[in-house]
């Protein structure tokens, strides 16, 4: 029954999972301290906002799983050693990437999806066309409005794609 993250928690720290509580928001303190943190889990907690600076504190975080809450747009990250980001599950209009994102080098899986993003434009994941991203999972088992052509093909080293999706509904979008 947290609301925030607890202050007390061990420097040492590595693996953090604060899921299934009621913490709305992670400011630029919620992590301060924790310098050894590479794996955080933050599902199911409702929560709508991300201070610019919340991991800031966090310079080892290579897994980052923030899905099923209730982000309203997909948040600037600068996580240089960020390897796994799960984003999936939350309630942000457009699959469009911040500029940031660029600067993931080293993310290899990507999850996206939200039953309130219902298409694909041509340039919504131009800032991975050059990081080392192998693995992009789409969709929230929605039905897509709109799929442009060409904009997966953009990201350099791809090699998996996994889509959830409303397939045999509209089984054309994809031809």
């Amino acid at each position: 029954n947290l609301t925030q993250v607890p202050s007390h928690i061990p420097e040492e720290t590595q693996y953090l999972d604060i899921s299934h509580n009621f913490i709305y928001r992670l400011n630029g303190s919620s992590f301060s301290g924790l310098l050894q943190l590479c794996f955080l889990k933050a599902t199911h907690c409702g929560l709508q906002e991300l201070s610019p600076s919340v991991f800031d504190h966090t310079p080892l975080l290579k897994v980052l799983n923030i899905s099923h809450n209730k982000l309203p747009f997909i948040p600037d990250l600068s996580l240089k050693h960020l390897r796994v980001l799960d984003l999936s599950n939350n309630i942000y209009s457009s699959y469009r990437v911040p500029e940031s994102f660029q600067d993931l080098t080293h993310l290899d899986l990507l999850s996206l999806g939200s039953p309130a993003a219902v298409s694909v434009g041509y340039n919504d994941f131009d800032p991975l066309m050059n990081i080392s991203l192998h693995h992009l999972i789409l969709g929230a088992g929605n039905l897509w409005r709109n799929y442009n052509s060409g904009s997966l093909a953009k990201i350099r080293y791809l090699q998996k794609f996994s889509l959830h999706t409303a397939f045999c509904e509209n089984f054309r979008q994809f031809e």
